[in-house]
């Protein structure tokens, strides 16, 4: 993405001093430039998508060989702060994307789940169209908490950001699904609490190095939805942060024979 970036700001920058020079040597000497700069980015752009095709080659065969066919659900268990002694929490059970759509995001979130990646992580932030999941610490926390080491496990195990803005038109950011934040995305996530298919979808972050690509959308919720409710309704400061951030004590994935709380 960088590489293509940078190309295609030199091509822009050819193309306008072309603008400025009448015809002469030095003028078809710079229109072979760009034309150079051209067949270049076309080059480009092709290997960036061969690459994207055996990530997700290895990814569909990784992911059918460690955690089976579909569907994938995963368990979420959160935890309320009622400031009291009493136990306040609930599940959410999300579904993730067809392994046909999404090979590549739905194994790396199997991976980083199956490793108990998520577990301690809290939703934090509330910005009115999403929920953000953050490793900050919350009321569940040890006092030694510490964010960069909860990071770190990310990067430990491998499994921290995915390697390329897989998308799906077929597996939008509708309202309850889950997507990664960032470029390149996760591993923080956030839960849709309103139809995000255009600002998340592709062309709907323009202020990313490629305005083109989208978030990469990839689980939808399927059972907990007073959950989600729930907490896009608890009371916020003026940031937007949540008073009471909301404690993800763990995450399982469901084998298919099993039945989730």
């Amino acid at each position: 993405n960088q590489q293509l970036t940078d190309e295609n700001r030199q091509l822009n920058v050819r193309l306008s001093e072309s603008k400025n020079i009448g015809d002469s040597k030095e003028n078809s000497e710079l229109h072979k430039e760009v034309a150079r700069l051209f067949h270049e980015k076309d080059r480009l752009i092709e290997y960036k998508k061969k690459m994207q095709q055996n990530i997700q080659l290895m990814s569909r065969t990784a992911l059918h060989e460690k955690f089976g066919p579909e569907p994938h659900r995963v368990e979420i268990y959160v935890r309320f702060d009622n400031h009291q002694e009493e136990t306040d929490g609930g599940y959410i059970l999300i579904e993730l994307a067809p392994t046909n759509e999404l090979p590549h995001a739905v194994y790396w979130f199997l991976e980083q789940v199956s490793r108990k990646l998520y577990d301690g992580y809290s939703i934090e932030r509330n910005l009115g169209h999403v929920l953000m999941a953050l490793p900050t610490n919350n009321f569940l926390s040890p006092p030694d908490f510490n964010m960069d080491a909860m990071k770190k496990r990310f990067s430990d195990e491998g499994f921290e950001t995915i390697l390329f803005q897989e998308y799906s038109p077929n597996f939008p950011h509708e309202k309850y699904t889950l997507g990664y934040s960032g470029r390149p995305g996760g591993p923080n996530f956030y839960l849709s609490t309103k139809d995000n298919s255009v600002i998340h979808g592709p062309g709907g972050q323009t202020h990313q190095d490629d305005p083109t690509e989208a978030d990469t959308c990839f689980a939808k919720v399927i059972n907990g939805f007073d959950i989600v409710d729930r907490m896009n309704q608890l009371p916020t400061n003026k940031d937007r942060f949540l008073e009471d951030k909301v404690a993800i004590e763990y995450m399982r994935i469901i084998p298919r024979n099993v039945q989730a709380n």
